[in-house]
């Protein structure tokens, strides 16, 4: 589920792997964020900290807020949930 939502965020913002990996100053590697996004690994709270910051979303699309707002809403919010199929 995590490594959908990496993918779907990277596409948000219309990055390739290398773009992401570079816009992270090479904390992780390209191989790295694609076995992420293939369910191939899990990335740890830290990785997905640098993910999420470098792509500027928010820890609810992730699907870490308490409250009642849910990824999908937020990924609306952004004006881009036509876009992730």
């Amino acid at each position: 589920m995590i490594g959908r939502r990496i993918y779907i965020a990277r596409r948000l913002r219309n990055l390739s792997m290398d773009e992401l990996v570079a816009s992270m100053d090479g904390a992780l590697s390209k191989m790295a964020i694609s076995k992420y996004e293939r369910g191939l690994m899990t990335p740890s709270a830290e990785n997905l900290n640098k993910i999420a910051k470098a792509l500027s979303l928010p820890l609810a699309f992730w699907g870490f807020q308490k409250g009642l707002q849910t990824s999908m809403e937020s990924a609306a919010a952004l004006g881009a949930a036509g876009n992730l199929a």
